[in-house]
């Protein structure tokens, strides 16, 4: 049922996926929980989709806890919705990790999101090693940054071609896993650094 879910989903059909993902999540299947809960967003049934979200992620399914941390941010509580990526990044879900990382930067606790940042782009999450990158470009270590910028674009670019289904050209989906973020940054920051070395050649009279 979880598979016939996948396929109706991957084809495009959010509707007939969840009515696949329904029979499998009331059987108590944690994956099935928090694709139905996915498909339901798409129909914009938000009410419904947390409730499934929230199933999953008390039973300890990090996923389901990173989606019920984005769907608790996208309504005005920030404060649950970053414990549920913390409680997901500490059992290991790379993409928790980024989003923590990216949600304690935002509020001025950089040491903290360094952590978390630096975890998730050990384990290769390209949105991490972004978030990680832009942290280490504002304090100073523009060599490190661009490192981790080169590393992430490698990253997402290989995603993208292990599961180009599962790419989507947009920022911001929750599907992207920072694809399309971590490939924007890093050509802005190359161009940034092509522009800079050609000043100083200019100014210095390198060739």
């Amino acid at each position: 049922m979880h598979w016939l879910g996948r396929f109706h989903a991957d084809s495009g059909d959010p509707r007939e996926a969840a009515v696949w993902f329904r029979q499998a999540a009331d059987q108590e299947f944690l994956p099935a929980m928090s694709s139905l809960g996915s498909c339901l967003e798409r129909l914009d049934e938000v009410v419904e989709a947390e409730t499934w979200f929230r199933r999953a992620a008390t039973q300890g399914y990090a996923e389901a806890m990173v989606k019920l941390g984005h769907g608790l941010f996208a309504r005005g509580d920030p404060n649950e919705g970053e414990s549920w990526f913390r409680r997901a990044a500490e059992l290991g879900q790379t993409v928790a990790m980024a989003n923590l990382g990216y949600r304690l930067a935002q509020r001025g606790d950089l040491d903290e999101a360094e952590q978390w940042d630096r975890r998730g782009a050990v384990l290769g999450h390209p949105g991490a090693m972004a978030n990680l990158a832009v942290l280490l470009r504002e304090r100073g270590d523009a060599v490190q940054a661009l490192e981790w910028f080169h590393r992430g674009a490698e990253r997402a670019l290989t995603f993208m071609e292990e599961s180009p289904r599962a790419f989507r050209p947009w920022p911001g989906e929750a599907s992207d896993q920072g694809v399309s973020e971590v490939i924007l940054a890093f050509a802005h920051l190359s161009c940034n650094s092509a522009a800079q070395t050609m000043d100083k050649r200019q100014s210095t009279g390198f060739s």
